[in-house]
């Protein structure tokens, strides 16, 4: 998975585009610097919480992007 896989979304209108938008601008303030690697690493893990805890998560396929795409993020 690459950054382009995050931005592909991030004009979707769904919750793929809604975790997409939110990653991205983590992304953007931590390349920026006005976050720091454990703020960022944080963020990410309070997302994923909040995703987990939705009905929303009961979609396999969705749960894994999500995942994925938060691994990405608390990589770079």
């Amino acid at each position: 998975m690459s950054t382009y896989s995050i931005i592909e979304y991030v004009d979707e209108k769904s919750i793929r585009g809604d975790l997409a938008r939110e990653f991205h601008g983590i992304i953007n303030d931590y390349n920026d610097g006005q976050i720091s690697a454990e703020d960022k690493e944080a963020l990410v893990e309070e997302i994923l919480q909040a995703y987990q805890a939705s009905e929303l998560a009961k979609d396999e396929v969705m749960w894994r992007w999500a995942v994925n795409a938060a691994s990405l993020v608390t990589s770079l």
